[in-house]
């Protein structure tokens, strides 16, 4: 029994038949003559290797689980296959290893995360190796490692100051001395926040002989409640091994003023046509239909929005601008009220918005408020480095300054700023004037201090006992050789 075009190619026709047999060569035959095109159009046949990186390459790895990070692209036939192995004296450990099916994705991220001493590593050098080959023809690949090492001892940090008389919101100094450890940083935790320190050498000569001594500034909640908060001296090492010291503490409770504010349909009418669009601008999404509207139900919405996410989103940009503290003591004695009025809010006062008889909304007050007359001369509370001067959302027109060592100072609702970034300014000097830019209801200077970005209480920062006290004896102790008290 014949193929039907053989059997026509039996009686006459030949050609026919030698096509259809000849027929399946022919890419191949294109393939031979023309490669170039078959690498350029068609991505089973691309021959360019995949792209492959890992996001950081620790210089250490240590006790518990140790996360890699890596990132693989290729523009053509898609990722095959990814695999992650670590070497060490000649034996090779698998990290991580993965095949894709078809359609190959052309992007991937990985995160792995290992423990090395489960997998039987020494505390030694150690490569980790990364290869990843695409689904082309041809198998491209691409290859990407670094060395690293292993460390299992754990660093040891011991306190030096023996007490640590605090309040709910308020701030302190606690000196420890790192006592082993190749260490990446080190500080105070309070419940879930890291205070990171400075080596003690930075605050004098009398501190260089032991440049193991270290300090921190730091601040207790100011909605401090029960069980006991935990406080704890840390030193983490370059494998993020992690080193704890307990420390003595008090905490003096602090009742925090409760403040009902009723906001009038006027107040709302004004502010939130102003600052809604600015937070939907911000975030980048449309405002809603009625987010300009007059509408009582809207213009409460609106606040809320702005009371809430807003504020958040603030919170977040101040604590990012304060991240670049100077690794010097730029304040000196009591800071000064930076405009002679009266205070008119307290720190850390809960407030509840009322609208038509309805609460709307909550939040918690960072700061102290100082009334003014119109225009009033806002002064520097004491010498430092301006590191933020722009307009903040609630907070209007607002200038940060950085004082060294995780302490600043925020000036809130200001109707004009005469200071830049990066300006150096001493105790009283102008640096703008009060307003009620924000969201401000009238004329008057938000005043905030805070420690690596978290706010506690001014009233500390205006005592002159306090300072003496907790911060400047301290130190003097701490210089002569004595525990600190």
């Amino acid at each position: 029994m014949h193929h039907p075009a053989l059997r026509r190619s039996l009686h006459g026709g030949l050609p026919l038949a030698l096509a259809v047999l000849l027929l399946p060569l022919l890419p191949l035959a294109a393939f031979i003559l023309f490669p170039d095109l078959f690498t350029k159009y068609i991505p089973f046949f691309e021959k360019s290797p995949p792209d492959l990186e890992f996001v950081q390459k620790p210089e250490a790895l240590g006790l518990g689980n140790n996360r890699l990070e890596l990132r693989v692209h290729d523009k053509g036939a898609g990722i095959d296959e990814i695999t992650v192995r670590a070497e060490q004296q000649g034996r090779s450990y698998d990290l991580f290893r993965q095949s894709f099916p078809r359609p190959k994705p052309l992007n991937q991220e990985v995160a792995i995360d290992f423990n090395p001493k489960e997998l039987g590593m020494r505390e030694d050098a150690v490569r980790i190796k990364a290869s990843v080959f695409d689904g082309s023809f041809w198998s491209n690949g691409a290859e990407e490692q670094f060395s690293s090492r292993i460390i299992y001892s754990r660093p040891r940090v011991e306190v030096l100051t023996s007490q640590h008389n605090v309040s709910q919101g308020g701030a302190g100094l606690v000196f420890y001395r790192i006592i082993s450890g190749e260490i990446r940083e080190s500080g105070i935790r309070v419940g879930e926040k890291e205070f990171i320190g400075f080596p003690a050498s930075l605050l004098g000569q009398e501190f260089k002989s032991d440049p193991a001594v270290h300090f921190a500034l730091f601040g207790v909640p100011k909605d401090f409640k029960s069980p006991p908060l935990k406080m704890q001296v840390f030193a983490r090492d370059i494998g993020g091994n992690e080193a704890l010291a307990p420390m003595y503490f008090r905490v003096r409770n602090v009742a925090l003023r409760s403040a009902p504010i009723k906001l009038t349909t006027e107040f709302l009418a004004d502010k939130v046509p102003e600052l809604l669009p600015k937070h939907f601008a911000e975030i980048g999404t449309q405002p809603p239909s009625n987010g300009n509207s007059s509408d009582p139900q809207a213009l409460s919405e609106g606040f809320k929005v702005i009371n809430e996410s807003q504020r958040a989103i603030n919170d977040k940009r101040i604590r990012t601008a304060l991240k670049d503290t100077a690794k010097e003591r730029l304040w000196e004695g009591t800071f000064n009220r930076a405009v002679m009025g009266s205070p008119t809010s307290s720190y850390g006062e809960q407030r509840s918005y009322s609208f038509n008889g309805r609460e709307i909304s909550r939040s918690s007050h960072d700061g102290i408020d100082l009334a003014a007359v119109a225009n009033t001369v806002v002064r520097a509370a004491n010498s430092g480095r301006v590191v933020f001067a722009e307009e903040l959302g609630i907070y209007g027109n607002t200038v940060l300054i950085d004082h060294g060592f995780g302490l600043s100072t925020l000036y809130g609702h200001l109707s004009s700023i005469t200071v830049a970034v990066g300006d150096r300014v001493a105790k009283d000097d102008q640096i703008g004037r009060s307003g009620m830019t924000g969201l401000a209801g009238g004329d008057h200077l938000h005043f905030e201090v805070r420690l690596q970005g978290e706010p506690v209480t001014p009233i500390e920062w205006w005592d002159t006992r306090w300072i003496r006290e907790h911060i400047d004896e301290r130190i003097l102790s701490m210089a002569a050789g004595s525990d600190g008290l």
